[in-house]
């Protein structure tokens, strides 16, 4: 799989060693993402949209009311950004600027090419509902002739795209660190500061990164005084280990434990 060309408008200038080109990584998180951003002009004014999307190959489909004043800018040949983000986590840092995110996203340029006849248009409506919930297709009514009338499906071709990436901890300065913060009141901060067998909250409470996770559907979820009871065994049971193996503090716990 060959990776993409960077070009004047998708080449990654800041922090360019977060950036990358590579389709097959592109493609991952195009994949993993559910909602873009879609930035484009229309009567002289900007407009960013969000709207769902489905990847299938080396094309992005997007979908809407024939209305539409996306739809019907994008449909005329107009150019456009796309973007898709991912965040993996919440990095604290001892300093105000030192805070940052853990993040996965990818930018494309290009220009929408409208989807014509029926078949085609419900192969694509059918790839948008399996990328919702794998499956559902088979159990739902497909849509009449007059939904399909009213419906504006584009494609995408993938030829300029980038992605950037940013990982880890904190990048303060050592002497950052070196600062101790005032001791942390346990009881105005039960959920970040949760005590640990042999920790000190100072040596590692600004290091602490929020993963993000995969969580059950809000439908799914478990009552509040349950879930409460879960995240404080979850956040237990997360240890960090120095490059010599030994046990070390918490500093890691899923994004979810945030709310």
């Amino acid at each position: 799989m060959s990776n993409f060309t960077p070009t004047e408008r998708t080449k990654v200038r800041r922090k360019p060693d977060r950036g990358s080109y590579d389709r097959e990584l592109i493609y991952r998180i195009l994949d993993e993402a559910f909602v873009c951003h879609v930035g484009f002009i229309a009567d002289g004014m900007p407009f960013v949209v969000p709207t769902n999307y489905v990847r299938v190959g080396d094309k992005l489909f997007l979908h809407g009311s024939i209305a539409s004043r996306l739809m019907k800018t994008l449909a005329s040949g107009a150019p456009f950004c796309l973007s898709v983000t991912l965040l993996d986590g919440i990095v604290c840092a001892p300093t105000a600027t030192g805070h940052s995110v853990n993040y996965r996203s990818v930018v494309i340029m290009g220009k929408a090419e409208p989807i014509e006849g029926e078949a085609a248009k419900l192969t694509a409506m059918r790839d948008f509902v399996e990328y919702v919930i794998r499956g559902r297709w088979d159990s739902v009514h497909p849509p009449t002739e007059q939904e399909l009338k009213g419906t504006m499906v584009l494609a995408v071709p993938l030829v300029e795209a980038s992605a950037k990436v940013r990982t880890g901890f904190a990048v303060d300065d050592g002497e950052d660190y070196a600062r101790q913060p005032e001791e942390p009141d346990p009881s105005k901060h039960r959920e970040l500061f949760a005590p640990a067998v042999g920790a000190q909250a100072s040596d590692w409470c600004w290091r602490v990164i929020f993963f993000r996770r995969s969580l059950p559907a809000p439908w799914r979820r478990p009552a509040k005084s349950t879930f409460l009871r879960k995240r404080s065994a979850a956040f237990a049971s997360n240890v960090y280990c120095d490059s010599d193996g030994a046990r070390q503090s918490p500093r890691i716990m899923p994004i979810d434990n945030r709310w």
